[in-house]
């Protein structure tokens, strides 16, 4: 990652082998250079995302 680029993440493990990651950068790529101080998703959004059901139904 470039240098001051932040990057949260979310993974979740469901039964049957189901995983879901989710990322946030404060910056377009993790190769970019920064465009904030933080992410502009909370890391309560980033959960929200990542546990939502609708992912037992995505397969």
């Amino acid at each position: 990652m470039y240098p001051g680029v932040q990057q949260w993440q979310v993974d979740t493990f469901r039964p049957k082998g189901l995983e879901t990651q989710v990322s946030a950068y404060n910056a377009p790529t993790p190769k970019s250079l920064k465009s904030g101080k933080k992410p502009l998703i909370t890391m309560e959004e980033l959960k929200a995302i990542a546990t939502d059901p609708v992912w037992l139904t995505a397969r």
